[in-house]
């Protein structure tokens, strides 16, 4: 047998996540940031009025949540080459076309800065618009406390204040509104193409695994075009992995 024969019977081919388990997988994310984020705001503030709380204790914990989204959704797939903590669990990873090759990368090791950014571009309109609100709210809260708070007791139902004249709750409100509508798409996207890349995949170049090697299985190849400035090349979903490269990477 050639050496081509046996590179090539070393090949790994793996499917695109289907829209099940990467809205199940989001869906747990986010369930553990905010519960986090709830116990936290309930530490802060724990036997407080509304009419009283220091306005710095609101932003805290605004600057919080928003800084925890960034982390867990950007900073921790990059540390650790795609996973979150349910992604892991899923088996789904995600996987920058541009790297090519998947390799078995180890916690801190090999890190690619092009796949930080990446990440940033593909949460862009999601984790990272609201991370961005909610920094930007707590901002606020410093600088028109007044404002915030009313807007904060008209969210809790602890008075009714007219939002048309609350210039807080008209921004925050058209914000969220805007979100909720892009995010909703987005998942509608992920569902009728499940199995394929959406939306975000393509503006980010990015993929989603699901990490099971179907190599021996009778499912249909897919192959995806990668276009650079040179050359286009063609490769099974996500790649075709040397098995020595992966063990030789660790």
């Amino acid at each position: 047998m050639s050496s081509n024969q046996n590179k090539s019977s070393n090949k790994q081919k793996y499917n695109l996540a289907s829209a099940l388990s990467r809205i199940s997988t989001r869906f747990l994310d986010l369930l553990v940031v905010i519960l986090f984020a709830t116990g936290l705001f309930f530490a802060i503030f724990k036997d407080e009025k509304i009419d009283t709380f220091p306005m710095w204790k609101f932003a805290l914990i605004t600057m919080i949540f928003g800084s925890l989204l960034l982390i867990y959704f950007i900073f921790v797939p990059f540390l650790s080459g795609g996973y979150t903590i349910f992604s892991k669990m899923f088996k789904i990873r995600i996987y920058s076309v541009n790297l090519k090759i998947l390799t078995s990368r180890k916690w801190l090791k090999h890190l690619d800065f092009v796949f930080l950014s990446q990440l940033i571009l593909r949460e862009s309109i999601t984790i990272v618009s609201y991370a961005i609100i909610f920094i930007l709210l707590g901002i606020l809260s410093l600088t028109t406390p007044e404002l915030t708070r009313e807007y904060i007791k008209n969210i809790l139902n602890t008075e009714q204040i007219a939002n048309s004249v609350n210039p807080i709750a008209i921004i925050f409100n058209s914000l969220f509104s805007v979100l909720m509508i892009v995010n909703s798409l987005i998942i509608l996207n992920v569902i009728f193409f499940s199995r394929k890349r959406t939306f975000t995949d393509h503006i980010s170049n990015t993929v989603v695994i699901k990490m099971v090697d179907v190599s021996g299985s009778d499912e249909p190849e897919v192959h995806l075009h990668y276009k650079n400035k040179k050359n286009k090349i063609k490769y099974n979903l996500p790649g075709e992995i040397n098995i020595d490269d992966v063990i030789g990477d660790e």
